[in-house]
């Protein structure tokens, strides 16, 4: 019927989202055994004819060649997903680090706790001699001039940012809201297990809640507003005869093709609607907080790149996941 075969285009959109307006038909023509010619020639030439003397360079080696075929094969045989902005490949390719990511914890999971340190600094041997983040933010919660710009820093700025991408991820204020002051809970609540989740009130309420997640919320949402009114012809480059006009459709190109408006409750909700959207903001909560007793247990300083790159894999298998 009309209802199941609706049901059934929006679920196949999600999971594997064609391409309809294809521009640049160069990059959308399939180059298997081009791509995998290219990837075996590569791998024997680097597999002997380099000096494998050094043992740390031969697994970096291997480590870093078993990433990439797995890319080559999420390229191949993966689903486009939800996006297909810039390009479905990239998107294929964040699968592709998702299953790499888990294979990882997985494998971890096996490991004794020494031996788990003792790769991470095989890693990076910056983290030789680290110890655990022991700073504790409400030792001295006077509000004053300099108590506000000693808290001041980078992480503000980074905090910012994450909530102006977490709205435009969520969608809806409620949700945004509701997230954020769950977080503040949620660090209260695990204070003392670590003793950087200890802040001033006015920490809390004032520079994390209003300014950081408030600001990033009312940020993230006027962006979603823009893209959902938003109305563009996609044209193809072979179309256009300027060189500004190619240029600014290959930067257009990095835009998201289409924005939904997504609506997580309304009166005619069910329960299990409202289940899932409760499981949906523990998840959440459990992510964020995984963060830090990951950094905490595993002996990484906060400034590391590792928690970088761990949160961008994050955002990239979070997006299309909660889409």
């Amino acid at each position: 019927d009309s209802s199941g075969s609706a049901t059934w285009y929006q679920t196949h959109e999600v999971f594997d989202k064609k391409v309809n307006n294809i521009t640049f038909d160069f990059f959308y023509k399939p180059r298997t055994l081009t791509l995998l010619v290219v990837l075996l020639v590569t791998m024997f030439i680097f597999s002997f004819w380099r000096d494998d003397a050094v043992t740390d360079s031969n697994v970096w080696m291997g480590i870093v060649f078993v990433v990439i075929v797995l890319e080559v094969i999420s390229i191949l045989a993966f689903p486009n997903g939800p996006f297909i902005r810039p390009h479905p490949a990239i998107w294929r390719m964040g699968f592709g680090l998702s299953v790499a990511y888990m294979l990882i914890l997985i494998f971890a999971l096996f490991q004794k706790y020494q031996d788990i340190v003792a790769a991470l600094q095989w890693l990076d041997p910056s983290l030789v001699g680290e110890g655990p983040d022991l700073t504790d933010y409400a030792v001295d919660c006077s509000l004053t001039l300099a108590n506000v710009r000693s808290r001041i820093d980078v992480f503000i700025l980074g905090h910012l940012i994450g909530w102006i991408l977490k709205a435009m991820v969520i969608r809806d204020v409620i949700l945004c809201w509701v997230n954020s002051i769950m977080w503040e809970v949620t660090e209260v609540a695990f204070a003392h297990l670590l003793a950087n989740f200890n802040e001033c009130w006015w920490d809390i309420w004032i520079l994390d809640i209003l300014l950081c997640n408030g600001l990033g919320i009312v940020i993230g949402l006027y962006l979603c507003k823009k893209l959902e009114v938003r109305r563009l012809n996609w044209a193809s480059f072979k179309d256009l005869r300027w060189p500004r006009d190619k240029i600014k459709r290959a930067v257009l190109q990095f835009t998201p093709e289409s924005w939904t408006h997504v609506r997580w409750l309304d009166p005619s909700s069910t329960y299990m609607r409202y289940a899932a959207i409760s499981i949906f903001v523990i998840l959440w909560q459990v992510s964020e907080l995984n963060t830090f007793f990951l950094k905490h247990i595993f002996l990484i300083p906060t400034t590391n790149l590792i928690n970088t790159y761990r949160l961008v894999l994050i955002g990239i298998m979070a997006a299309p996941a909660i889409r």
